[in-house]
C-alpha cells in the first residue's frame, strides 16, 4: 500500500508518506496496539462479521495547502482485504466447490 500526496494547485511532484505490504501486515481486533515500525489492519464489525477495515500506520507529515491524496493497493492486497471481510463466504465456497482450491 502506498499513500502519496501531490499539490493541488502547484505541482512539485508526489510526496510519499507511507509504503508497506498489506499482504504481510498483521490484522487484529479494535484496540490492538501498533508501533511506529509495524502498521496494523484493524477488523471491526458486529457479531463476528467484519464490516470495516482500518489500516493504522505511523508517519510524519507536515503539509500546508491543498493536496490530492492517493492510496494505491496491489491486486494481492485487495484480495487479502476481501478475504478478511468475507472469510466465511470464501471458506464455504472452497468447502462446497473443491475445484475452487
Amino acid at each position: 500500500m502506498d499513500i502519496q500526496f501531490e499539490g493541488w494547485a502547484r505541482k512539485h511532484g508526489r510526496l510519499s508518506i507511507a509504503s508497506f505490504d498489506l499482504t504481510k501486515t498483521t490484522a487484529g481486533p479494535p484496540g490492538t496496539d501498533f508501533s511506529k515500525e509495524e502498521p496494523l489492519i484493524v477488523l471491526s464489525g458486529d457479531g463476528g462479521v467484519v464490516e470495516r477495515i482500518t489500516v493504522n500506520c505511523h508517519t510524519n507529515v507536515r503539509l500546508g495547502g491543498d493536496y490530492q491524496a492517493m492510496v494505491t493497493l496491489s491486486k494481492k492486497e485487495i484480495a487479502r482485504l476481501y478475504y478478511l471481510t468475507h472469510q466465511m463466504e470464501v471458506d464455504g465456497l472452497i468447502r462446497t466447490l473443491p475445484i475452487a482450491r
